[in-house]
């Protein structure tokens, strides 16, 4: 056990542990692992098991208190390793859970680099394996919109999404993330987490008449000239399976660069 002094150093204490976790955190931890909450949800999608859709209700659903206690991760030393599911979908996870304010975000030895090997922790050595350098690109990005004022200070609210047309449903699979600096601008991270492609309708502030789009996935800006602008009832966004974009705008009295 860690107790503060006064005018001492600030520890901060990680509990991994998948149960008692009101208990814990009054005990005085100061993160508990995500594992039967966030993860749980995440890798149920991954397997069939839940839908995208329980993924933005339980989003919803956190307060700022809970998020801030959080640690969460897509893959561990107990764990996965979360290129086994896929690149795509090992990146769409990691955008979901990396993007999430408050808190903390685990990344396991060798995932930014693409490892697939998991390693008991009692065997001090690993086989050699090839650097995934699109995975590295992706990791680079990630942290790079992470540690943006934007994503650091901005507003956090996981918004509602319509369908594009009145028979479309497949809006149902997208994950949006909106980060907002009011006056500013902000970003939606759009995640689609299921196996085709979707589609949806996303809202914007009143007055924004410009966007940028990020392709997180494979890490380029979309041409302009392919990007719908907004009108007054917002833009239309289309997301391959298991992608990711960040759709960046700025406010009205600010034009894109």
């Amino acid at each position: 056990a860690v107790r503060k002094q006064e005018g001492g150093e600030q520890f901060e204490i990680i509990a991994e542990a998948y149960w008692d976790e009101g208990e814990l955190l009054e005990a005085g931890f100061t993160g508990i692992y995500a594992k039967e909450s966030l993860y749980k949800l995440l890798t149920g999608v991954v397997f069939g098991n839940t839908s995208p859709e329980s993924v933005v209700s339980y989003l919803r659903s956190l307060t700022v208190q809970e998020r801030s206690k959080q640690v969460r991760f897509i893959e561990n030393h107990d764990e996965r390793r979360a290129g086994t599911f896929g690149w795509e979908t090992a990146m769409v996870l990691a955008a979901i859970t990396g993007l999430i304010p408050g808190g903390y975000f685990l990344v396991h030895q060798g995932q930014r680099e693409g490892r697939l090997w998991k390693i008991p922790m009692q065997i001090t050595r690993a086989p050699k394996e090839a650097v995934n350098h699109d995975m590295v690109r992706f990791y680079n990005n990630l942290f790079l919109f992470r540690n943006s004022i934007l994503f650091q200070e901005g507003e956090w609210s996981v918004p509602c999404i319509d369908s594009s047309h009145p028979d479309n449903t497949s809006y149902r699979t997208i994950v949006p993330l909106q980060f907002e600096l009011p006056g500013v601008g902000g970003a939606i991270l759009c995640a689609n987490l299921g196996h085709y492609t979707s589609e949806c309708h996303m809202h914007v502030p009143p007055g924004v008449r410009e966007i940028a789009v990020f392709d997180l996935t494979h890490g380029a800006w979309l041409p302009q000239d392919g990007i719908a602008q907004p009108n007054q009832n917002g833009f239309f966004v289309l997301l391959p399976p298991r992608n990711c974009q960040i759709v960046v705008y700025h406010g009205p009295e600010q034009t894109m660069e």
